[in-house]
């Protein structure tokens, strides 16, 4: 039976606390190890009363623990802020472990790149981040029809979501909207590298779905906006990315909206057609509209730590995977300036910025294909 360690069991870290609780009540693992640096966090109190009726160690700070569980350990899951993925995958991995790092990879292309390095010297241990709809069996399905040739060859993919945020998500941690960290390390922090990171990320593997890999872009044109007035970088964008595969992914995204649009992305190719929404129905249709597989997106993460805790890293997202949509948040960030929304948004009483008619203007991208100007002010 593996034995996992988690880093943080508050916030995200909550999440993967209640699958590997299940998977260790089953009998499936050994969530032997924890790193518990807040516990006097009121969502730390289950977690810290469960671990010690189960004889798990908790440990103050993920250095105690790397170092008390040096090469004790078979899989180490990081569900930690962006700044601190690089130092702790590279210290997970000297400590002897497979990892499970969140998502984005990182916030910068350099850093991706030193921890396949590390990964490299590390080996056989590896790495694999927390994309985790890229292990949904759907997800596979529609790769594999693009990859065999199926539909055809990719011609271009868009994707859309809105998912409101209010003053309580901006003040969640220190970097919420920021391009760096306190202590300077790149984190790129907006919608297209947090919230939506998983859509984006799909997008450049359906692009890349001939090949096998991500579609690597390339060059990215659009706007960026910002209708919450004191954040550093954005909360809703129009985007379109060349990629060197030649097929184009369009991207529009908003937290700043009266309601929730949930994720959705269309796959046109030249003889067909794949559709997928979030926990919503997917479908793959030849070029006469005939279906040829369907049916409704299931939540994801039991297959990801299924599929870890069996040592299946290459059903996954690798670093190298994911290191594409790393690149294209650097692209957007380095490409396109940010437009504050002085007249086009408004703020409700509860603190939610909206920009009136994004929902519309969203949902006419999705069915061109093709970004818009709505000349928003």
């Amino acid at each position: 039976m593996k034995r996992v360690a988690l880093v943080g069991v508050t916030g995200y870290g909550g999440v993967h606390f209640r699958h590997l609780k299940a998977l260790a009540e089953a009998g499936e693992c050994d969530l032997g190890a924890a790193a518990v640096v807040n516990p006097e966090h009121p969502d730390a109190a289950e977690p810290l009363a469960w671990m010690r009726e189960h004889g798990a160690a908790v440990y103050p700070t993920a250095e105690a623990l790397f170092r008390a569980e040096k090469n004790r350990l078979d899989l180490v899951c990081l569900p930690v802020g962006i700044a601190a993925h690089e130092p702790l995958v590279r210290a997970a991995l000297d400590a002897g472990a497979d990892v499970l790092v969140e998502k984005p990879a990182a916030g910068c292309t350099a850093a991706v790149d030193r921890m396949i390095e590390a990964e490299r010297a590390a080996a056989p241990r590896r790495v694999c981040v927390g994309f985790q709809h890229v292990w949904a069996p759907e997800v596979r399905r529609i790769r594999e029809a693009i990859a065999s040739g199926t539909l055809g060859r990719p011609l271009r993919i868009v994707c859309t979501g809105i998912w409101p945020r209010g003053d309580a998500y901006y003040a969640r941690n220190s970097w919420a909207a920021r391009l760096a960290a306190p202590d300077g390390t790149p984190v790129r922090d907006s919608p297209a590298n947090n919230a939506f990171a998983h859509y984006l990320n799909l997008e450049l593997l359906f692009a890349g779905a001939p090949s096998g890999a991500p579609a690597e872009p390339v060059s990215v044109e659009g706007a960026l906006y910002r209708a919450r007035p004191e954040i550093e970088t954005f909360d809703t964008c129009i985007l379109r990315f060349a990629t060197a595969a030649g097929v184009p992914v369009a991207v529009a995204l908003s937290h700043a909206a009266e309601r929730n649009a949930h994720p959705r992305i269309r796959i046109e190719c030249e003889r067909g057609a794949a559709l997928w929404s979030h926990d919503g129905p997917w479908s793959i249709a030849g070029k006469d509209g005939a279906v040829l597989d369907s049916g409704v997106a299931a939540p994801p993460h039991e297959a990801m730590f299924r599929a870890m805790l069996a040592g299946d890293f290459g059903s996954g997202c690798s670093l190298k995977m994911a290191r594409a949509q790393v690149r294209a948040v650097e692209l957007l960030t380095e490409t396109l300036p940010v437009r504050t929304l002085s007249r086009s948004a408004t703020r409700r009483a509860d603190g939610q910025w909206t920009i009136p008619g994004v929902e519309e203007v969203f949902d006419r991208i999705y069915e061109s294909g093709e970004p818009i100007d709505p000349e928003w002010t």
